[in-house]
């Protein structure tokens, strides 16, 4: 028979009707997960945020929201690494970031529309280390349209200077179309910053910054 399934977000835990006293296994985005990662009461399946977010989507938290995004199997690169809001302070146990100040500015590549982000970058581990040396491989802004924007260099120039223990450096980075095709933007969505491997056994996590709040 047939049932009928239903998704609420709610602020700790997501909720999928199904019978109580189904014996069943459950996936999210392909992922199987263990009994400890939900619930069965009054005929639901409390599925916690926390297991949404190990397979593979989108969970953002801010202050007084919560955001569950399911993206598909080829964009879980993307998804993995360390999530935040324009605005918040977000660390991936090296680095200590906040984006801010979103504005329209002109193509720093030429014609046409772009966007500029302030980037506050602090340095949490005991040495005097720089983002390049740590790894930073890729900065992307994607724009609800799913057009990706690239920085100028000089805009993010910061990330080649040695930063010393709880020191830090500031950026105003500005992003646009290298083509000089684009006349118009969407609203700007998201922000990644990637890191490769650089030597330490594996990557540092990658930084998923959302650019809309609302």
């Amino acid at each position: 028979m047939n049932k009928r399934a239903a998704l609420v977000i709610a602020p700790v835990l997501c909720a999928v009707a199904i019978s109580a006293h189904q014996t069943f296994s459950l996936f999210v985005n392909g992922a199987k997960l263990g009994s400890a990662d939900f619930v069965v009461a009054n005929g639901k399946t409390y599925v916690s945020t926390d297991a949404l977010a190990k397979a593979g989507a989108e969970v953002t938290k801010g202050a007084g929201q919560l955001s569950v995004q399911f993206v598909p199997n080829v964009g879980r690169m993307q998804a993995d690494g360390v999530q935040g809001l324009i605005g918040e302070w977000v660390s991936n146990e090296t680095w200590r970031i906040r984006v801010s100040e979103l504005k329209e500015i002109t193509n720093p590549f030429g014609r046409g529309p772009g966007v500029s982000l302030k980037i506050e970058v602090r340095n949490l581990t005991p040495r005097s280390l720089s983002m390049h040396g740590s790894g930073i491989d890729q900065v992307q802004l994607f724009d609800s349209e799913g057009n990706q924007l690239a920085f100028a260099d000089s805009s993010f120039s910061g990330r080649y200077t040695a930063i010393p223990q709880a020191g830090g450096f500031e950026n105003v980075m500005r992003f646009g179309d290298t083509s000089n095709k684009l006349t118009k933007l969407g609203k700007p969505d998201k922000l990644l910053i990637l890191f490769r491997n650089a030597g330490a056994g594996k990557p540092l996590p990658n930084f998923r910054i959302m650019l809309q709040t609302s």
